[in-house]
């Protein structure tokens, strides 16, 4: 790690502009159009460059591509637990008593359930989060979650990818080696597994619909989606329109076709509509239950969208609920990447070492979005607050994951002078994207579809891109040998 260090630090500080690492790679950003939503001084909405790491984090191979292979897995777990409606209304009973947010989906759910549901397909675009750990001189997996709804940063993994290429290009070996960069293909799989929900639909006239939040942040990366659609397949038409929007330009007709300023609608991609922040007022579940009623397909459905709350996540450890849905084979395999996770009400002697050794642990409510989570001593307080009221059952208590730290820079992106790089010892997390389309009877589709790298300074809790607290990296990949060596601080 030290001798990674010296060898950044010696091309950071070079005296000329162009052979400025930091200014390489920001100025290469730009061109490749690495940009999110941001406010100006005066509150109004501009763009900036996203924060990008300025070389790739080193990555064991082996838990790369073990992540990758997982990806189906995960895929049919959580499209089996979606259609299994006894077990989500068991996993989700306390979820849904103590938690307001998670009780309105459910509510929603229920309402489709039983009038029965307008589409039977399901389209999901999901994303398994992982860090690794290294004990004993052997690497290991250790899954964080499981996201069901808008998983976003494709588009901005995709690009950090040719940013990071480029310069194995025009840099020595020893500071970035491209050709241990995997292809990123997230983006054209995404819109792939889109373009295929909307041929199943079976209209040629009906459009896609994406739904976003208004002034959202990350309108480039939702919206790269639809040009790469458009460009993979001119017969799809795709509008975007915000939640504020829908309350009143959406509407169902006799025939439970949605309808979108007069457009029929084949699929309502959701990139919003995770966070109760989101729904404003009773106009935007209303809105809601339309689409959930209606023929289109959803990505997600109430159901995919639900799958993917924590609290199915920590019941999934339990003996015999992966078995459920999984073979023998297939549920060894997914159990290999769990990690501690517990229900509060079920164990009191869990909660009473998070008291005594907070440091240990993760407490995390029924949200989406990042910024939600409780690490270190602010698990206390809000542990006493909440246990003994019905509250505590929208938490659950993971075993914190340390993965191994390395050094690297992060870009802030404002612009292009040193000044904005921030060089640290830091962790990464690995996001494996995937896309599948199914019914309660069967599965059409199963795909891995590329990845995300998320880094952080070592010390901070949140990951979360858009609040500032990490960065968009890009994994080289090393054997896991050479990989300890570096992480030994030996030459690899």
């Amino acid at each position: 790690m030290e001798e990674r260090k010296a060898i950044i630090e010696k091309h950071l500080n070079q005296p000329s502009e162009w052979n400025c690492l930091a200014c390489e790679c920001l100025h290469c950003a730009a061109s490749v159009g690495f940009v999110v939503g941001a406010k100006n001084d005066k509150g109004e909405d501009g763009i900036r460059l996203g924060s990008i790491t300025c070389v790739p984090s080193l990555y064991p191979k082996s838990i790369y591509e073990e992540a990758l292979a997982l990806q189906p897995l995960y895929n049919e777990l959580y499209h089996k637990i979606s259609h299994d409606h006894q077990y989500m209304k068991q996993a989700l009973s306390s979820a849904v008593a103590g938690d307001e947010f998670t009780a309105r989906l459910w509510k929603t759910y229920e309402t489709v359930y039983h009038e029965g549901f307008g589409n039977p397909l399901s389209l999901g675009i999901f994303r398994s989060d992982y860090m690794y750990q290294l004990m004993d001189g052997k690497f290991s997996l250790a899954q964080i979650e499981l996201n069901t709804i808008a998983s976003s940063m494709a588009m901005l993994s995709t690009q950090a990818q040719q940013v990071h290429r480029y310069l194995g290009d025009i840099l020595p070996k020893e500071i970035v080696d491209a050709s241990k960069i995997p292809e990123n293909n997230s983006i054209i799989t995404i819109a792939n597994g889109i373009i295929r929900a909307w041929e199943l639909y079976g209209q040629k006239q009906a459009v896609v619909l994406i739904v976003m939040s208004e002034g959202e942040n990350n309108f480039a990366d939702i919206r790269r989606i639809q040009y790469e659609i458009v460009k993979l397949n001119r017969e799809v038409k795709v509008v975007a329109r915000t939640a504020e929007a829908m309350r009143t330009c959406a509407s169902k007709d006799d025939d439970k076709r949605l309808i979108v300023d007069g457009k029929e609608v084949a699929l309502v991609y959701f990139r919003t509509y995770y966070s109760p922040d989101q729904y404003s007022d009773e106009s935007d579940w209303g809105v809601r239950l339309i689409i959930e009623q209606s023929k289109a397909m959803k990505c997600p459905s109430i159901q995919y969208q639900l799958a993917g709350s924590k609290k199915i996540q920590q019941d999934l450890a339990r003996p015999g609920v992966v078995e459920r849905f999984l073979d023998t084979e297939k549920s060894r395999r997914i159990r290999t990447s769990f990690v501690g996770l517990y229900s509060l009400e079920e164990n009191p002697d869990i909660i009473e070492k998070a008291l005594q050794s907070p440091e240990n642990f993760v407490l995390k409510p029924q949200r989406e979005g990042g910024g939600n989570n409780f690490y270190g001593e602010d698990i206390v307080p809000k542990l006493k607050e909440i246990c003994g009221t019905s509250e505590m059952d929208a938490y659950i208590l993971m075993d914190r994951v340390r993965p191994p730290a390395q050094y690297n820079c992060k870009l802030t992106g404002s612009d292009t002078s040193n000044s904005n790089c921030t060089c640290t010892s830091t962790v990464s997390e690995l996001g494996i994207y995937g896309t599948v389309i199914g019914s309660s009877d069967e599965i059409i589709e199963n795909n891995t579809a590329g990845y995300l790298l998320r880094t952080k300074a070592e010390k901070t809790n949140e990951g979360g891109f858009y609040v500032g607290h990490s960065s968009i990296d890009t994994p080289q990949l090393l054997t896991d040998r050479d990989m300890i060596s570096f992480l030994s601080n030996k030459s690899a």
